[in-house]
């Protein structure tokens, strides 16, 4: 469903998400089900999407420090693997 192309960029087959979701939304017997299941959709991609975010906030951080360390050590950027 979520995959990478050639060039390293993120692609997803709306289709098989708009099935899987679409699946979803069929077991719903009325508005009030339809809007209660979109709610908790929302909240937890909502949820799940700010944990991502603090995550790569804070790999983020450690590369810069790692980075720092090295550099203040005499090793080159380019040199990091």
């Amino acid at each position: 469903m979520l995959s990478r192309n050639e060039k390293g960029k993120l692609s997803l087959d709306g289709l098989d998400l708009e099935i899987f979701l679409g699946d979803l939304f069929s077991e719903c017997k009325n508005k009030h089900e339809i809007t209660w299941l979109e709610e908790q959709i929302t909240g937890c991609t909502e949820g799940i999407a700010e944990e991502r975010l603090e995550e790569i906030f804070v790999e983020n951080n450690d590369n810069k420090e790692n980075l720092n360390i090295r550099i203040e050590f005499g090793v080159l950027p380019n040199t990091i693997k």
